[in-house]
């Protein structure tokens, strides 16, 4: 059984909140209750606890009280099933980081007329640790009723550089013309590994206007 995606995307103090919210099965908790139970730290606590709240997986009333929402309880479900069916642990860990996906889409003027457009990988704002090491990401891209040109790019994020993006050509063939892009974490010997993507739509017509579009990738940190 594998993780929904958006769970894939969410640091482990926040999975291990869930799963500790899972054991206990108390309709509310408070914060100091909760944190001192998980025996996390006040900054790894912060880290999950927040990410839970923004996500809809937890509320949080004016007293410091939790409670599970029912996406909360659908979450817990599915970790459990994936904790029973996960590989058993092999030496290797993988800190996984929230990247925010986004593309930056121009009004096509005409039909069979390349536009530029951007898209790139910046830290999610809601992330509170950065990268350490290096990590090449590759980026493709396919379009229905168009053309991207070049067809694939790959960001090299860093400490130094943790947000990196690219300048692309579509020609819409088209009225309409949806795009796909798929992102890929390149590992050990270049073998990638899908950290996830997005689907859109872009119109040629007088009334379009330039906008900018956010999905949410995981990215995996040995």
């Amino acid at each position: 059984m594998t993780l929904p995606f958006e769970l894939t995307t969410m640091p482990e103090q926040a999975l291990e909140i869930l799963r500790y919210m899972g054991r206990i099965q108390v309709d509310n908790i408070h914060s100091d209750e909760l944190m001192n139970g998980l025996g996390m730290s006040e900054r790894s606590f912060s880290k999950g606890i927040k990410r839970l709240v923004t996500k809809s997986y937890m509320a949080m009333d004016e007293a410091r009280y939790y409670r599970v929402t029912q996406k909360g309880y659908q979450a817990i479900e599915d970790i459990a099933g994936y904790d029973l069916t996960a590989p058993a642990y092999t030496g290797t860990h993988y800190a996984t980081f929230a990247y925010d996906l986004c593309a930056v889409i121009p009004q096509p003027v005409s039909l069979n007329q390349p536009s530029r457009w951007l898209i790139g990988l910046e830290p999610d704002p809601m992330e509170m640790e950065l990268l350490s090491e290096p990590v090449s990401m590759l980026l493709r891209f396919s379009a229905n009723g168009g053309q991207v040109a070049p067809a694939d790019v790959t960001l090299t994020l860093s400490p130094e550089q943790a947000t990196q993006f690219a300048e692309l050509k579509l020609t819409a063939a088209q009225s309409s013309v949806r795009i796909r892009v798929e992102v890929f974490q390149l590992m050990e010997m270049d073998e990638p590994y899908e950290s996830g993507g997005m689907y859109f739509d872009v119109e040629v017509n007088a009334s379009s206007q330039q906008r900018a579009l956010h999905t949410t990738i995981s990215i995996a940190q040995v």
